[in-house]
C-alpha cells in the first residue's frame, strides 16, 4: 500500500509536468523550444503509462485545486517573460522531479518500486537534463543563486537593522529615508566590489592550478586571466540583489509608517516570496530556505533593538 501510495504520487507529478508542457507548447515562440517541449511531453507520457502499468488498480484522481491554481501562477509567468520564462520553469521543474527521484530511490532500494524508479530516474538523467541542459546552456548556475542570495539576503537584513535602529533613534522620517539610501548605496557597491574582488581571486587561482597541473603532463602552461566575464556578471547581480533586499524595509519609512513593525512584516513577506521563488527554481526545500531567511530577520529585528535601546538610553 505504501508504494502504491509513491507511485501515485509520481503520476500526478508526472501529469502535472505534462499538462504544463502542453501549455507551454501552445505558447513558445521558438521552434528549437518547442521541439523541447515535445521531445518532453513524449517523454512524461512514458513515464505516466509506466506508473500506470505499476498500479493499474489504483485510480488517479483529476487534478486538485492545489495544482490548478501553480499552472496558472506558471501559466502567467510565460505570459509575461515569454519564451525565457518557459525555458527556466522547465529548468527548474526537471531539476524537482531530479531531487524528488535521488530521494526516494535510495528509500525504495530492495522493493517492488525500485524498478520502474530506477528507469524513470535514469530516462530523467539521461535524456530529460540533457534536452534542457544541452539546448540551451543551463541559465540557472550555482553561482548565479549563490550571487543573489547573498547580495539580497545582506541587503534586506542590513537595512532593517538599520531602520529598526532608525526607529529608536530618529523620529524625523526624511532623515531616516536620506540615512537609509546611504545605507544601501554604499552597501550595494561594497557588496559588489567585494563579491567581484573574491571571485576574480578564486578564478586566477583554479586558472594558476590548472596551468600547474596543465605544465606537469604536456610541459606547455597556458594561463588566462582576462577572463573575468562571470566575475562581472556576479559582482553585478550581488549589488542589484542588495538593492532590492535593501528597499524592501525601507518602503514603509517612505510612506510614513509611524514604526517598524510595517518594515518588518514587508521583509518577512518579501523574502518569503523570494525564497520560494529561488527555492522553486533550484530545487532545494522550501520550508528549510524560508525558515532559515525568516529566522536571519527575527535575528537582526532582536539585535538591533537592542542596540537602538542601549543608545537611546545612553543619549538620555
Amino acid at each position: 500500500m505504501l508504494h502504491d501510495t509513491r507511485a501515485l504520487q509520481l503520476v500526478l507529478h508526472e501529469q502535472f509536468d505534462l499538462q504544463l508542457y502542453k501549455r507551454f507548447l501552445r505558447r513558445a515562440k521558438s521552434e528549437d523550444l518547442k521541439a523541447i517541449l515535445s521531445t518532453m511531453i513524449a517523454e512524461e507520457e512514458r513515464h505516466i503509462a509506466i506508473w500506470k502499468k505499476y498500479i493499474p488498480h489504483v485510480k488517479i484522481p483529476a487534478q486538485g485545486i492545489t495544482a490548478r491554481v501553480k499552472t496558472a501562477i506558471l501559466t502567467a509567468c510565460v505570459y509575461i517573460f515569454g519564451d525565457t520564462g518557459i525555458r527556466l520553469i522547465v529548468e527548474a521543474i526537471e531539476v524537482h522531479g531530479i531531487r524528488e527521484y535521488l530521494l526516494l530511490a535510495h528509500s525504495v532500494a530492495g522493493t517492488a518500486l525500485e524498478e520502474p524508479l530506477n528507469a524513470i530516474l535514469r530516462d530523467e538523467l539521461e535524456h530529460e537534463a540533457q534536452i534542457v541542459g544541452d539546448a540551451y546552456s543551463s541559465k540557472i548556475t550555482g553561482e548565479r543563486v549563490r550571487s543573489f542570495i547573498l547580495g539580497f539576503n545582506d541587503g534586506l537584513v542590513e537595512m532593517l537593522g538599520a531602520v529598526v535602529g532608525f526607529y529608536a533613534t530618529i523620529s524625523n522620517p526624511s532623515v531616516m529615508m536620506l540615512a537609509g539610501l546611504s545605507v544601501i548605496s554604499a552597501g550595494s557597491f561594497s557588496m559588489a566590489a567585494g563579491a567581484y574582488a573574491a571571485d576574480r581571486a578564486e578564478r586566477e587561482l583554479d586558472t594558476i592550478k590548472e596551468a600547474k597541473d596543465r605544465f606537469l603532463t604536456t610541459g606547455h602552461p597556458t594561463v588566462d586571466l582576462n577572463g573575468a566575464t562571470g566575475a562581472v556578471t556576479n559582482a553585478l547581480i550581488v549589488g542589484c540583489a542588495f538593492i532590492v533586499g535593501g528597499f524592501l524595509p525601507l518602503m514603509p519609512v517612505f510612506f510614513g509608517s509611524p514604526s517598524f513593525v510595517l518594515s518588518v512584516v514587508t521583509a518577512a513577506v518579501g523574502v518569503t516570496i523570494i525564497s520560494v521563488v529561488l527555492a522553486f527554481l533550484t530545487g532545494i526545500s522550501i520550508r528549510k530556505r524560508v525558515a532559515l531567511n525568516l529566522g536571519l530577520i527575527a535575528a537582526a529585528v532582536l539585535f538591533a533593538s537592542a542596540v537602538g535601546s542601549i543608545v537611546e538610553w545612553f543619549m538620555r
